[in-house]
Formats: C-alpha cells, sequence, structure tokens
C-alpha cells in the first residue's frame, strides 16, 4: 500500500475519535484530557481496570477497553471495537530497571514488545482505514532516555 501524499493543511482540533495506549495514568491521561476538552471522542486503551475506570470518570463520554497491547489478540479487538479510529496515539510503555546482564531474554522481549513492537502493529492494523481520512494522525509518544540513556534501563531506552 502506498501513503499518499496530501496538500499540507490544518488540521481540525475537534470531532476526533482518538485512541490512546496508556491513557489511564501519567503523560496518557495528561493527553486524553487535553483532547477530551477540545471536544474529541477519546478512548482509553491499558491493562487496569480501576485505572482506566478511574480516568474515565472525570472524562464525561470517555471509553476504555482493558487491553494489553502486547497481545495480538487485544490489538485486533481494539480494531474491531474501534474501527473509526483517526487518530492513535502510541503512549504505552514499560521500563523495566534492570541492567542488560540482570534481564531474562523473557523481560527484555516483553519491553520491547510493549515499547515498540506494539506501537508499530498497532500503526500498521489502522493505517488502511485512517489513509482514507482526511483528518488522521499518529502520535508516537518517546522518551528522553532514547537519546540521554540510563545503564539499568537498557531496553527501555533503546525501544524509545
Amino acid at each position: 500500500m502506498d501513503i499518499k501524499q496530501t496538500q499540507q493543511h490544518a488540521m481540525k482540533p475537534t470531532k476526533h475519535t482518538v485512541l490512546i495506549t496508556g491513557g489511564a495514568t501519567g503523560i496518557g491521561y495528561a493527553i486524553a484530557r487535553k483532547f477530551h476538552a477540545a471536544g474529541n471522542r477519546v478512548i482509553l486503551a491499558g491493562r487496569s481496570e480501576k485505572s482506566l475506570i478511574q480516568a474515565c470518570n472525570q472524562m464525561s463520554g470517555a471509553e476504555f477497553s482493558v487491553s494489553d497491547i502486547s497481545k495480538p489478540e487485544d490489538r485486533d479487538s481494539l480494531l474491531q471495537q474501534f474501527p473509526d479510529v483517526n487518530i492513535l496515539v502510541n503512549n504505552a510503555g514499560i521500563q523495566i530497571n534492570t541492567s542488560i546482564l540482570d534481564s531474562t531474554p523473557a523481560q527484555m522481549e516483553y519491553e520491547l514488545n510493549i515499547n515498540f513492537l506494539a506501537a508499530a502493529l498497532l500503526c500498521r492494523a489502522y493505517l488502511p482505514r485512517m489513509v482514507q481520512q482526511t483528518d488522521a494522525a499518529i502520535i508516537n509518544i518517546s522518551s528522553g532516555l532514547a537519546i540521554v540513556p540510563k545503564e539499568n534501563a537498557s531496553m527501555y531506552c533503546a525501544s524509545k
């Protein structure tokens, strides 16, 4: 599939369907509140139902899906539940604070899956629908640790 070049235009700030992974807390929650305040449909995805409910209670009409984006079936479920997403915010991330020598292969794979691969696969899943829309965007949240890494979080730094 070719992604078409379009004329640059200012994207309207309202009336979007916004899916935010890791949207119940921290940076994701702050992003969700801004999109919600601007008049958008906000959907939060995350692993903690309790946190998702608490976040949605602060934003009238916000929706959520309990999802572990490292799992293919949960990514597929998001696409099936919310096919009309036109702004995808890949925010979910984990940081396992151990040196690379002390990390298990399973820890390393899980961290890379959540922080990088799952985000890339969500982009791939939503892109065919998004390129058909006039206003669509993908926002990938990174970290300053990608530029200035810390010793005991090598996989996190590499994945951001």
